[in-house]
């Protein structure tokens, strides 16, 4: 294997290449009971994860139709955690004591068109190797109340932008609504500024 200058230029260009990603940054299967034929289990992908830090953690992906990866948003994924890496529970953790996480799962089109709240489940938190704090890699294993299983995972990108248009735009209420649902435990707010 060749050395010094020639080598680090390439070691640079394929972590930059495996960083900037040419597949999907975020991977989620849904399965839906309720749901009759391929809707019941469907696979999304898509290019568009973002993560904001602050008093909470908040995590959002949007996904095209099933199949495609990029194109406009039909399923929204929102997630606010208790700050840092690390494993986070949403729902009743029993009797020990584990960081918190809430959030809810939008189909925005179609026959099972609506929000379902996330009631169980896991949600791990990483750091991405060679990207330092900007981006994090999440992994779901999650519940909702309409027996939806949400599980995937996602390579996010730090951006206060994204997380404030999505906040403060359409879905402002669905956001309050979380917010309102767990002022009486961490996480005390769903993180709007």
């Amino acid at each position: 294997m060749p050395s010094g200058p020639t080598a680090r230029t390439a070691v640079c260009l394929l972590a930059a290449s495996i960083l900037s990603g040419c597949g999907p940054t975020a991977n989620l299967i849904v399965s839906q009971p309720e749901a009759p034929g391929a809707a019941g289990r469907m696979r999304l992908a898509s290019r568009w994860a973002f993560f904001d830090t602050g008093e909470t953690d908040r995590y959002l992906a949007g996904f095209p139709f099933p199949g495609a990866v990029a194109g406009d948003r039909q399923y929204v994924l929102y997630l606010v955690c208790e700050p840092g890496l690390g494993e986070k529970r949403i729902g009743d953790s029993g009797d020990r004591v584990w960081p918190r996480a809430a959030g809810f799962f939008i189909q925005e089109r179609g026959r099972h068109a609506g929000l379902t709240r996330m009631t169980a489940g896991t949600v791990r938190v990483k750091r991405v190797p060679f990207a330092g704090r900007k981006r994090r890699k999440i992994e779901v294993a999650i519940q909702c109340d309409d027996g939806t299983v949400l599980s995937g995972q996602m390579r996010a990108v730090e951006s206060l932008l994204e997380l404030r248009d999505f906040q403060e735009g359409p879905h402002a209420a669905d956001v309050a609504a979380l917010a309102a649902d767990h002022r009486h435990g961490p996480p005390a707010h769903a993180g709007i500024r």
